[in-house]
């Protein structure tokens, strides 16, 4: 993620419409003003951006000016809950704020040491998380000077149990820290913001031999994820809580296993719906997130976002239209997933003869999009080619299909180098092949098992080996 200094001093602005949902706390919708006086010592006149976050993107709120080492950051309005940032990009500094009903208060801190010398006066969230900041910068140099002392010693090294002991005494310490500071904070957006950043701690689940059982521990472990967050709560959408948990949650926790992904993804989902700011980041989130997945069948996670939460009912953010258009392609995609069985196509071959893909004999079968025209094409069909030649007379057949209306230009492309497969022309789009199978960019690469179920989409050449070894042994 982008740091917010680095964002604004690019002055890269992107404008995030802050919308708020169900009522919630620190969405107040008072007309009192928001006014922080800033006071920087030993800092020269220079500007001081106030920055916000919603979901993982930055934005720019307003722009002030630091002379005689104070600055008056003011609003006409208070701000929707949440954590804001006051930034100094000519020193690189960056002010952690938190906003809640209470929007006036004091800052004062030093330019040489921003979170160290910080004090705040009349804002109880805010003297709280610099009280947790600056246990976390003490905390962090001595944990870390103890992790680079382990690296260099043998775990056999007496050295290293005590170092390994030291390192666990500082862990504890900074649970301990978090539990005084949450009772000694009890009941402000700061307790609620440091709870729902809390990760489960890992369940001590053993295998019958005494093994920790570590398939198990990831499983408890991905289903106690959410136990303790509150979706109901918007403001937490405008720190980087959710956006980091979400992320967290299934690029680092998650098998990359389709099933497994909508399972969680529906779950997660189904829970935000609590909130409608939530539900809709959510549900954009990851359906953005698995429109171009980086695995195979992993566009089922979009498809059945799509159809499950991007309805006429549910979707007050997208107009019929986008709602209809959403639908069409997510169906689509959804009826040629992996497991589906797959849907015939009948076009005419070079001779002139019609031909049909699901009367092929061979126990697997290529389904292959391409355009002549094509670059990627061009270079991925010799590869597809020379496989062929390989796995043909092991039960494998190609059915090509090409996209392009050009009857001359796909004789001359086919002839002969790819004549001994079977190649299809279907100018008029008669067999409808695109609402059949997914196909947005070629080439597009299809693999059908011998009971005619699709068991491989989204491929490049250099793959089919290893599904034609699976399904043919």
């Amino acid at each position: 993620m982008r740091s917010i200094i680095s964002y604004i001093s690019a002055i890269v602005i992107s404008l995030v419409t802050i919308s708020c949902g169900n009522s919630n706390p620190g969405d107040s919708g008072s007309s009192d003003a928001l006014k922080i006086t800033l006071e920087v010592q030993n800092a020269p006149d220079m500007p001081v951006y106030l920055g916000g976050i919603y979901g993982d993107q930055y934005f720019n709120v307003d722009s002030f000016g630091i002379e005689n080492n104070k600055a008056i950051i003011t609003m006409d309005e208070k701000l929707p809950g949440g954590m804001y940032f006051l930034v100094i990009p000519d020193r690189s500094i960056n002010l952690q704020i938190l906003l809640d009903k209470d929007q006036e208060f004091s800052l004062k801190t030093d330019v040489n040491a921003p979170v160290r010398s910080m004090e705040v006066s009349g804002s109880v969230d805010n003297e709280a998380l610099y009280e947790n900041l600056k246990f976390e910068l003490q905390y962090q140099a001595e944990y870390n000077q103890i992790r680079q002392q382990l690296q260099g010693i043998e775990q056999s090294d007496p050295q290293y149990e005590r170092l390994d002991e030291m390192r666990k005494d500082k862990v504890n310490e900074r649970k301990e820290h978090l539990d005084e500071i949450l009772n000694k904070y009890s009941n402000t957006f700061f307790a609620d913001f440091k709870i729902a950043g809390q990760n489960p701690d890992l369940r001590d689940v053993r295998t019958p031999s005494g093994e920790i059982d570590q398939p198990r521990q990831t499983y408890l472990y991905i289903n106690d994820y959410w136990a303790d967050y509150n979706f109901s709560d918007a403001r937490l959408l405008r720190t980087p809580v959710y956006g980091n948990k979400l992320k967290s949650y299934f690029d680092r926790f998650m098998p990359q296993n389709a099933d497994t992904i909508i399972k969680y993804a529906d779950m997660v989902t189904r829970k935000s719906m609590v909130n409608d700011s939530i539900f809709k980041y959510t549900a954009n989130y990851i359906g953005i997130k698995y429109k171009e997945p980086t695995f195979m069948g992993g566009d089922g996670i979009y498809a059945h976002m799509v159809l499950n939460f991007f309805t006429d009912d549910l979707a007050f953010w997208a107009n019929e239209y986008e709602i209809d258009r959403l639908q069409q392609d997510a169906s689509i995609r959804y009826s040629s997933m992996i497991g589906k069985k797959a849907k015939d196509i009948k076009l005419i071959d070079l001779d002139g003869n019609n031909i049909s893909l699901l009367e092929i004999k061979s126990p697997l079968i290529v389904l292959y999009f391409y355009s002549p025209e094509c670059e990627n094409c061009q270079k991925e069909t010799p590869k597809l080619k020379e496989i062929y030649d390989e796995w043909k007379g092991r039960g494998v057949e190609v059915f090509a299909v090409t996209i392009e209306p050009d009857e001359e230009g796909w004789r001359n492309y086919v002839d002969p180098t790819y004549r001994d497969w079977v190649n299809g022309f279907d100018p008029n789009n008669g067999s409808a092949y695109n609402f059949k199978y997914h196909v947005d960019v070629t080439p597009e690469i299809y693999v059908i098992n011998q009971d005619r179920v699709i068991v491989g989409k989204d491929l490049k050449a250099f793959q089919l080996p290893t599904i034609f070894q699976r399904h043919l042994d």
